[in-house]
C-alpha cells in the first residue's frame, strides 16, 4: 500500500505526461533497488511511459526529469531523483546495452520497490528475453575509465588548489597591486618549481610581439609573465570551477562512491551474461556496500589493487563473452513486435 507522499509523486508525474500520455511503471531505482542505501541515500525513482495510447509513432517527449535537486551539488536523503523514458527511448536505450535500462527491466520482478505497474509494463516483462544480448560490453570499459578519470580529475583539481593557494600567500607577503602587478617577478622567484602539471617555459629567444618572454604552464595552459595578477587570478579560479563536485570529492582522496558504482555494473553484467538474469537486491551488495563506505579491506586495504582487480574483470568478460548463449544483438523488429502487443492493451 502507498503512502500518501508517493501517491502525490505519482499524481504530479501523470500531470507532467502529454495530455494523451500514460504512465506504464514506476520503480525506486539507485541504492534502494540495488539494496545498497544507507542514512544518508537520496531516493532514485525511474520510470516508463507512452506519448500517446493510440499512435505508436508518437516520440516525444523522449525523457523526463522531476528531480528536486537541479543544482550541482550532492545530493541528500531529502533529495528525489524522478526520471521518465519514452517507451521508444528505453528501446534505443536497451538496443546499444544502457545499464540503465536492465535495471528497470529486471525491477519488474522485484515486487518490493515497483511504485506501479500496468498491462503495458507485463508486456515487458513477460518479453525480458527478447531484449538481452552482449551487446553492453562496451560500457564495461567506459565505466573502469570513469573510475580512473575521476582519480586524474582530483588530482589536476588540487594541483591548480595549490596553485591558487601559493599565488594568493605571495600577494599578501609581497603587497601585490593586484591590477597594476604582472606576474613577471613572481615567475623569477621560480615559486611553483616543485608543484605537479606545473611548468615554466622560456621563449625569451623569440621577440615579444611574435610570442616570446617566459610562461608559467599550468596543466596544459600557458600564462605570459606579463598578465596581470588578478587576472591570473581569475584564469585559475575559473579553472577549478570547470571540475564537478565528485571531482572535487576525489580530490580529498579516493573517490569510493565511482569505484562502487563500477563493481556494481561489472557484477551485474557477469551476472547477467551467466544466469541471463539479474537479481534485486544484488547478491554481492555487501561487497559493493564496502567499498562505496570506503571500505577495502577486501583488497588489501590497497587502491591500485581494486583497478586492477577491475581491469581483469573487464578483460575476463570479454574473453568469455561469445559463448554465454546470448545473441549479439536484439533481434531486428522486436521493437515494433512487443510496442504493438503494449499498444493492443488499450
Amino acid at each position: 500500500m502507498l503512502d500518501n507522499k508517493y501517491k502525490k509523486i505519482i499524481k504530479k508525474i501523470k500531470q507532467q505526461l502529454p495530455s494523451n500520455g500514460k504512465l506504464i511503471y514506476l520503480t525506486f531505482g539507485g541504492s534502494h533497488l540495488f539494496g545498497l542505501n544507507t542514512s544518508s541515500s537520496d531516493i532514485d525513482i525511474k520510470g516508463l511511459f507512452l506519448a500517446s495510447t493510440t499512435d505508436t509513432t508518437a516520440f516525444k517527449p523522449e525523457h523526463i526529469d522531476l528531480s528536486t535537486n537541479k543544482s550541482n551539488t550532492k545530493n541528500n536523503s531529502e533529495d528525489i531523483d524522478i526520471e521518465l523514458f519514452n517507451i521508444h527511448k528505453f528501446f534505443k536505450m536497451i538496443n546499444v546495452g544502457d545499464t540503465n535500462t536492465y535495471d528497470l527491466l529486471f525491477s519488474m520482478f522485484q515486487q518490493n520497490t515497483i511504485l506501479l505497474e500496468t498491462k503495458e509494463s507485463n508486456v515487458l516483462k513477460e518479453n525480458y528475453r527478447d531484449f538481452l544480448s552482449t551487446n553492453s560490453k562496451a560500457f564495461l570499459g567506459y565505466v573502469v575509465a570513469q573510475t580512473k578519470k575521476y582519480g586524474v580529475k582530483g588530482e589536476r583539481y588540487n594541483s591548480l588548489k595549490n596553485v591558487y593557494s601559493h599565488l594568493l600567500n605571495y600577494i599578501n607577503i609581497n603587497n601585490v597591486d593586484l591590477q597594476k602587478d604582472n606576474i613577471s617577478k613572481y615567475i623569477k622567484d621560480l615559486i611553483f618549481k616543485n608543484f605537479n602539471h606545473v611548468v615554466l617555459l622560456d621563449k625569451t629567444s623569440k621577440e615579444l610581439r611574435v610570442g616570446g618572454g617566459i610562461y608559467i604552464e599550468i596543466l596544459n595552459k600557458e600564462y605570459h609573465e606579463t598578465i596581470k595578477f588578478d587576472y591570473f587570478l581569475k584564469r585559475i579560479k575559473d579553472r577549478m570551477a570547470q571540475y564537478g563536485m565528485r571531482s572535487k570529492s576525489a580530490a580529498k582522496g579516493i573517490d569510493f562512491k565511482s569505484l562502487s558504482h563500477a563493481l556494481r555494473i561489472i557484477y551485474s553484467f557477469e551476472e547477467l551474461m551467466d544466469t541471463h538474469f539479474i537479481e534485486f537486491p544484488l547478491k554481492k551488495r555487501e561487497s559493493i556496500l564496502k567499498i562505496k563506505k570506503g571500505d577495502l579491506s577486501e583488497f588489501n586495504n590497497n587502491y591500485e589493487e581494486i583497478l586492477l582487480f577491475l581491469d581483469k574483470k573487464v578483460d575476463f568478460i570479454e574473453d568469455f563473452i561469445e559463448n554465454v548463449g546470448l545473441p549479439s544483438k536484439i533481434k531486428e523488429g522486436i521493437f515494433n513486435k512487443i510496442l504493438i502487443k503494449i499498444i493492443s492493451q488499450h
